[in-house]
């Protein structure tokens, strides 16, 4: 597919990201099939496109999200409706109404596992630490840690500046749908995902049908291949404040369990 067009809910969205308060990604995690992490090892992103990730229900629900596309939420609006060409407009009552757009699903997105200064949430004499949750196995039996977050973004910046397209990425924000009146979008997700601590990155000036690879180059170096149960023994430690203002940075120490 090579039709495309920026409607006015995409620059919405693209502008609200801009503005959204980013959490630094310490390290990013690739869950999958051993073959899948293996190709990612060379470099190769496989990317789904947004309507994958929509209809996972049957086949993995740890990936399902029956909300992606949709791009907005008003909540409690007058709803009304008429005849078409009528103006004898018949009162609904109060509702909620999203907007979902077709579009953006044919967009190629790719997703990983991001572990970010608020994933630190106990503390271990002065340290604080995070560990990583059993329901992980559910993913794959192989992952790739990826240990350089910064040199990742570097390269998948000189891939996009290479083949001249439009992106966006960043950890997922989680916000409750019971309450939240305004732009959605992909990322934006309902709290009920939370555990997914997801990560993204969106190409929005491409429509595919199914996938799309984005080749940045071999990223062996800046990486760790292990067995997902494995990586459930790894211990991530920050030894900042959580509250101080600043960048967190990260280290990942192997214990025995």
């Amino acid at each position: 597919m090579n039709r495309y067009r920026k409607n006015e809910y995409i620059k919405k969205i693209i502008e609200d990201h801009k503005n959204m308060k980013q959490n630094y990604s310490s390290h990013l995690i690739k869950i999958g099939q051993e073959e899948h992490i293996d190709s990612l090892i060379k470099g190769k992103m496989y990317m789904k496109n947004l309507k994958y990730y929509k209809g996972q229900e049957t086949e993995n629900e740890q990936r399902y999200d029956c909300n992606e596309g949709d791009v907005f939420q008003y909540k409690s609006v007058d709803i009304e409706i008429s005849d078409v060409g009528k103006n004898d407009f018949k009162k609904l009552g109060v509702g909620d109404i999203r907007v979902k757009d077709n579009e953006i699903l044919n967009n190629p997105i790719f997703c990983m596992f991001s572990i970010t200064n608020n994933n630190f949430d106990k503390r271990l004499k002065d340290q604080y630490i995070y560990s990583l949750d059993s329901d992980l196995l559910k993913f794959g039996d192989y992952s790739l840690l990826i240990n350089d977050t910064k040199e990742f973004y570097k390269r998948i910046n000189n891939k996009m500046s290479e083949i001249k397209k439009s992106y966006r990425y960043s950890s997922i924000e989680y916000v409750d749908y019971s309450f939240h009146d305004g732009l959605l979008g992909p990322f934006r997700k309902d709290i009920e995902y939370k555990k997914q601590k997801e990560w993204r990155l969106w190409i929005y000036d491409l429509l595919v049908e199914d996938h799309y690879i984005l080749d940045i180059g071999s990223i062996k170096d800046i990486s760790i291949k292990v067995k997902t149960e494995e990586l459930l023994k790894i211990v991530f430690i920050n030894n900042f404040d959580l509250n101080a203002n600043r960048t967190y940075s990260s280290i990942a120490t192997k214990i025995n369990i």
